[in-house]
């Protein structure tokens, strides 16, 4: 407790594009410079799942440092154990959380259909 920690994360527009195809996010929010640039964030945005990998990441303690301090070691097992865990937490927390979010808000305010 108390502990803290900095990291800045720049989310260009390719990034932001190609994280959401990697996990398969077919909002236009991620994808559609048009449909993004007429909602009310005016661009691109980066998904949940993309902003908690990366704060997962950025932390000095759990699932990011294991797979870093595995990597030191060559252990492969514990790395992709880590990697599959993480993916795992995302994907329940997109469908599980953010989804239902979005639909609470991002689909009901008329922003996506």
């Amino acid at each position: 407790m108390g502990d803290r920690f900095g990291r800045e994360v720049a989310f260009t527009e390719d990034l932001i594009r190609q994280f959401a195809t990697y996990v398969g996010d077919s909002n236009p929010l991620h994808h559609d410079q048009a449909a993004a640039a007429a909602s009310s964030f005016g661009r691109l945005i980066a998904s949940g799942i993309h902003t908690f990998s990366m704060m997962l990441a950025a932390v000095p303690w759990g699932l990011g440092w294991l797979i870093f301090g595995a990597r030191e070691f060559l252990a492969t097992d514990v790395m992709l154990a880590g990697i599959v865990m993480i993916a795992v937490i995302g994907l329940a927390l997109e469908k599980l959380v953010f989804q239902r979010l979005e639909e609470f808000t991002v689909v009901r305010w008329g922003m996506m259909t």
